[in-house]
């Protein structure tokens, strides 16, 4: 996703089950670190707050991706476009 040549990780991921009070779902970078995928630690950026459970990317802009993601705890279905660098 930086243009650095790794393949990095992108993951949606919940605070809890449905019965929590307010379940918090994020959409999460993982940063593929320069010695390989056995290296740590994995630098985490948190994109945005809101996927929870299942997410799709399709290929965007020359520097973007789409983004379709569910929100299973809000019952909302949310739209990305994410800015990525290029070579």
């Amino acid at each position: 996703m930086d243009g650095d040549g790794r393949k990095d990780f992108l993951t949606a991921r919940t605070s809890g089950p449905a019965f929590f009070s307010d379940p918090i779902g994020e959409l999460v970078w993982f940063k593929n670190p320069e010695g390989g995928l056995n290296t740590l630690p994995w630098q985490e950026t948190v994109v945005t707050q809101g996927p929870d459970v299942m997410f799709d990317v399709i290929p965007g802009t020359a520097d973007s991706i789409y983004l379709f993601a569910s929100e299973f705890f809000t019952q909302k279905l949310a739209v990305y476009e994410i800015s990525i660098k290029t070579g």
